[in-house]
């Protein structure tokens, strides 16, 4: 268990597993399968070991008291850890996870994969370290995402997040055999107990689509949904608090993405959204950014550009005359962004603004 302490009540338990290493994958350690090309190309990964211990980390690291209930447990399987992540190692630590999560019925669960993945049809299948070991049935080493999520959330807990940061690309082999691929639960055909209320599948990729990451670096979707969970999904709730929400991070996420250049044309894609649970609340407004420019670029040039905080504190100014956009960060609420001067070629502007997270890139008319 990578983090574990006892809580009085209700708990946020995660599991998190990142596969990097494919024994019959080309350059594995183990025997090859007979032709990789049949599974897309696929390979070794550097990413997603890196992915899944920065996350672990932050959910450890985090102040424990800002989650909705208080962080309980994170079991950590991954690459390079104590056990291998494979399809055994991994429907263990999903038994454990689901037992602690099914503890307590206000508990919240948190579902993270990161690594190989394949899109058959209408289903997501992940690939786990040993996947490929036996050649004619190489699914062995994989489950089905949409069969493990929805096992899981026809019992408790209420609230039940699942992160799913792979790629979901066509294979030959599966368009011609077609398997059954079993998921990590057994989905029942009748529900007897109590169902999550709140639940949400966030997706790296869309089906057939990919997902993207650095080279030994954390990928552009994980980082993302660590910005989002910070407080870039952050909205001023009912009680003038600023929370995270299960509905409010997907369109952070797909905002910070698209900021991304390497990431922008691979969107994240949701699923399975019920509900609307507070996950996470900010002791201060998040921060925000934002860019701004004028129109015409001779206003941009001349321009000098203020945003200031309301109510009234230090005003954030740019007095350097450049055509390149002016990247602000401030805190999110009501905001005087004004371009004055020196000249009367330009009319000055001024306008009140409302700044959200995870913030946009503002173009400043001016006449």
């Amino acid at each position: 268990m990578y983090f574990s302490r006892p809580v009085a009540g209700p708990g946020l338990h995660a599991l998190v597993i990142g596969v990097g290493s494919y024994r019959h994958l080309p350059g594995g350690t183990g025997r090859e399968l007979p032709d990789p090309l049949d599974f897309a190309g696929l390979g070794q990964l550097t990413s997603p070991p890196v992915s899944a211990r920065r996350l672990a980390e932050w959910l450890s690291g985090a102040s424990h008291e800002l989650w909705r209930v208080p962080l309980a447990s994170v079991d950590l399987l991954v690459t390079g850890g104590l056990v291998e992540p494979t399809i055994a190692a991994i429907r263990d630590a999903y038994a454990g996870w689901r037992d602690r999560a099914g503890g307590h019925q206000e508990n919240v669960g948190l579902f993270y994969f990161c690594g190989h993945g394949l899109q058959a049809e209408t289903r997501r299948m992940l690939l786990t370290a040993d996947f490929g070991e036996h050649d004619q049935v190489p699914f062995l080493g994989a489950f089905d995402f949409e069969k493990t999520r929805d096992a899981s959330v026809q019992t408790g807990p209420d609230t039940q997040c699942f992160f799913i940061d792979a790629c979901a690309g066509s294979s030959a082999w599966l368009m011609r055999h077609s398997p059954s691929v079993e998921g990590l639960g057994t989905v029942a055909n009748r529900i007897v107990g109590v169902a999550a209320r709140h639940t949400v599948s966030i997706l790296s990729a869309l089906p057939f689509g990919s997902a993207r990451g650095p080279i030994g670096g954390i990928s552009y979707f994980t980082d993302a949904l660590i910005q989002a969970f910070a407080g870039a999904a952050a909205r001023l709730d009912d009680r003038l608090e600023w929370s995270v929400r299960t509905t409010s991070l997907i369109d952070a996420i797909s905002t910070l993405m698209s900021r991304n250049p390497h990431a922008r044309d691979h969107p994240p894609v949701q699923q399975n959204l019920f509900g609307d649970a507070t996950l996470w609340t900010l002791p201060e407004p998040p921060a925000v950014d934002i860019t701004l420019c004028c129109t015409p670029p001779d206003a941009q040039r001349m321009a000098t550009l203020r945003c200031s905080p309301e109510p009234p504190s230090r005003p954030l100014v740019r007095l350097d005359h450049t055509e390149l956009p002016w990247p602000v960060r401030s805190s999110a609420g009501s905001h005087l962004i004004e371009a004055t001067f020196a000249e009367e070629q330009f009319a000055p502007y001024r306008k009140r603004l409302d700044l959200q997270p995870p913030g946009r890139s503002l173009e400043l008319r001016i006449r």
